[in-house]
Protein backbone atom coordinates (compact mmCIF):
# COMPACT_ATOMS: atom_id res chain seq x y z
CA UNK A 1 0.00 0.00 0.00
CA UNK A 2 1.36 3.42 -0.97
CA UNK A 3 1.99 5.91 1.81
CA UNK A 4 2.81 9.61 2.04
CA UNK A 5 4.71 11.48 4.74
CA UNK A 6 3.89 14.99 5.87
CA UNK A 7 5.57 17.55 8.07
CA UNK A 8 2.77 18.97 10.21
CA UNK A 9 2.46 22.47 11.63
CA UNK A 10 -0.04 24.93 13.02
CA UNK A 11 -1.33 28.25 11.77
CA UNK A 12 -3.37 29.62 14.64
CA UNK A 13 -5.30 26.65 16.01
CA UNK A 14 -5.55 24.80 12.69
CA UNK A 15 -3.28 21.92 11.73
CA UNK A 16 -1.70 21.62 8.31
CA UNK A 17 0.66 19.27 6.55
CA UNK A 18 3.15 19.62 3.73
CA UNK A 19 4.54 16.69 1.76
CA UNK A 20 7.90 15.94 3.38
CA UNK A 21 9.50 15.70 -0.08
CA UNK A 22 9.20 19.51 -0.37
CA UNK A 23 10.94 20.26 2.94
CA UNK A 24 14.68 21.01 3.02
CA UNK A 25 14.79 22.07 6.67
CA UNK A 26 12.94 23.61 9.56
CA UNK A 27 14.63 26.73 10.84
CA UNK A 28 14.07 29.07 13.77
CA UNK A 29 16.01 31.95 12.16
CA UNK A 30 13.33 34.65 12.32
CA UNK A 31 15.33 37.84 11.77
CA UNK A 32 13.22 38.70 8.74
CA UNK A 33 14.14 41.81 6.77
CA UNK A 34 11.00 43.41 5.32
CA UNK A 35 10.88 44.20 1.60
CA UNK A 36 9.05 47.00 -0.18
CA UNK A 37 6.85 46.71 -3.26
CA UNK A 38 6.07 43.00 -2.82
CA UNK A 39 2.84 41.10 -2.33
CA UNK A 40 1.28 41.39 1.12
CA UNK A 41 1.97 37.72 1.86
CA UNK A 42 5.73 38.14 1.44
CA UNK A 43 6.99 38.69 4.98
CA UNK A 44 10.52 39.54 3.84
CA UNK A 45 13.86 37.79 3.48
CA UNK A 46 16.28 35.99 5.78
CA UNK A 47 19.97 35.31 5.33
CA UNK A 48 20.35 31.61 6.00
CA UNK A 49 24.04 30.69 6.08
CA UNK A 50 24.76 33.11 3.22
CA UNK A 51 21.71 32.15 1.18
CA UNK A 52 18.85 34.62 0.78
CA UNK A 53 15.46 33.01 1.46
CA UNK A 54 12.14 34.72 0.67
CA UNK A 55 9.70 34.15 3.54
CA UNK A 56 5.99 33.76 2.84
CA UNK A 57 3.55 34.54 5.66
CA UNK A 58 1.66 31.31 5.00
CA UNK A 59 -1.34 32.35 7.08
CA UNK A 60 -1.70 35.49 4.97
CA UNK A 61 -1.09 33.63 1.68
CA UNK A 62 -3.87 31.18 2.47
CA UNK A 63 -6.32 34.05 2.95
CA UNK A 64 -5.97 34.87 6.65
CA UNK A 65 -4.68 37.93 8.42
CA UNK A 66 -1.01 38.72 8.98
CA UNK A 67 0.19 36.74 11.98
CA UNK A 68 2.52 37.82 14.74
CA UNK A 69 5.75 35.94 15.25
CA UNK A 70 5.86 34.09 18.59
CA UNK A 71 8.38 31.92 20.45
CA UNK A 72 7.16 28.79 18.60
CA UNK A 73 7.29 30.31 15.10
CA UNK A 74 9.51 28.62 12.51
CA UNK A 75 10.39 28.79 8.85
CA UNK A 76 9.74 25.69 6.80
CA UNK A 77 12.46 26.02 4.15
CA UNK A 78 11.47 24.37 0.87
CA UNK A 79 13.69 22.55 -1.56
CA UNK A 80 14.29 24.43 -4.80
CA UNK A 81 13.05 23.04 -8.08
CA UNK A 82 16.62 21.97 -8.87
CA UNK A 83 16.85 20.07 -5.57
CA UNK A 84 13.58 18.30 -6.43
CA UNK A 85 14.75 17.17 -9.91
CA UNK A 86 16.24 13.83 -8.77
CA UNK A 87 13.16 13.04 -6.66
CA UNK A 88 10.81 13.99 -9.50
CA UNK A 89 12.70 11.71 -11.90
CA UNK A 90 13.01 8.82 -9.44
CA UNK A 91 9.40 8.95 -8.24
CA UNK A 92 7.83 10.05 -11.54
CA UNK A 93 6.02 12.85 -9.69
CA UNK A 94 5.84 15.82 -12.03
CA UNK A 95 3.73 17.74 -9.50
CA UNK A 96 6.79 18.16 -7.23
CA UNK A 97 7.51 21.73 -8.26
CA UNK A 98 8.64 24.76 -6.29
CA UNK A 99 10.77 27.67 -7.49
CA UNK A 100 14.32 28.32 -8.65
CA UNK A 101 14.82 30.60 -5.63
CA UNK A 102 14.87 29.58 -1.95
CA UNK A 103 11.52 30.05 -0.23
CA UNK A 104 10.36 29.52 3.34
CA UNK A 105 6.90 29.35 4.88
CA UNK A 106 6.49 31.16 8.20
CA UNK A 107 4.36 28.94 10.46
CA UNK A 108 3.20 29.29 14.06
CA UNK A 109 4.36 25.95 15.41
CA UNK A 110 5.97 22.80 14.03
CA UNK A 111 4.34 19.45 14.76
CA UNK A 112 5.56 15.98 13.93
CA UNK A 113 6.13 14.02 10.75
CA UNK A 114 3.28 11.65 10.02
CA UNK A 115 3.02 8.86 7.47
CA UNK A 116 -0.40 7.80 6.24
CA UNK A 117 -1.74 5.46 3.58
CA UNK A 118 -2.45 7.50 0.44
CA UNK A 119 -6.08 6.38 0.46
CA UNK A 120 -6.59 8.12 3.84
CA UNK A 121 -6.15 11.53 2.18
CA UNK A 122 -9.69 12.62 1.48
CA UNK A 123 -11.24 15.42 -0.52
CA UNK A 124 -11.74 18.86 0.95
CA UNK A 125 -14.87 19.55 2.96
CA UNK A 126 -17.28 22.19 1.68
CA UNK A 127 -16.16 24.70 4.32
CA UNK A 128 -12.43 25.42 4.53
CA UNK A 129 -12.82 28.48 6.75
CA UNK A 130 -10.57 31.42 5.89
CA UNK A 131 -8.50 29.32 3.49
CA UNK A 132 -8.84 29.69 -0.25
CA UNK A 133 -9.59 26.11 -1.42
CA UNK A 134 -7.14 26.32 -4.31
CA UNK A 135 -4.23 26.19 -1.82
CA UNK A 136 -5.28 22.82 -0.36
CA UNK A 137 -5.08 19.37 -1.92
CA UNK A 138 -6.96 17.30 0.66
CA UNK A 139 -7.37 16.51 4.34
CA UNK A 140 -6.34 13.76 6.70
CA UNK A 141 -8.56 12.76 9.64
CA UNK A 142 -6.49 11.69 12.63
CA UNK A 143 -8.19 10.83 15.88
CA UNK A 144 -10.25 13.93 16.70
CA UNK A 145 -8.29 16.35 14.48
CA UNK A 146 -8.16 17.24 10.82
CA UNK A 147 -4.93 18.07 9.00
CA UNK A 148 -5.31 20.17 5.85
CA UNK A 149 -2.73 19.36 3.18
CA UNK A 150 -1.03 22.35 1.52
CA UNK A 151 -0.77 22.34 -2.28
CA UNK A 152 2.77 23.75 -2.42
CA UNK A 153 2.99 24.44 -6.19
CA UNK A 154 -0.30 26.36 -6.01
CA UNK A 155 0.82 28.41 -2.99
CA UNK A 156 3.97 29.39 -4.89
CA UNK A 157 2.19 30.06 -8.17
CA UNK A 158 2.50 33.49 -9.71
CA UNK A 159 -1.11 34.35 -10.45
CA UNK A 160 -0.12 36.56 -13.38
CA UNK A 161 1.86 33.94 -15.31
CA UNK A 162 0.27 30.79 -13.84
CA UNK A 163 3.68 29.30 -13.21
CA UNK A 164 5.58 28.68 -9.99
CA UNK A 165 8.25 31.12 -8.93
CA UNK A 166 7.07 34.46 -10.26
CA UNK A 167 7.34 37.78 -8.56
CA UNK A 168 3.88 37.25 -6.99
Amino acid sequence: MATQSFSTFKLGERQFGIDILFVREINRHLEITPMQHVSDFIRGIVNLRGQIVTVFDLHRRLGGEKHSINQNSCNLILKTDQELNPIREREGQNDLRTTSESVGFLVDQIGSVITVPSDEIIELPADTGFIDRKYLSGVIKQDSSTISIINVPRVLMDEQTNSPGGEG
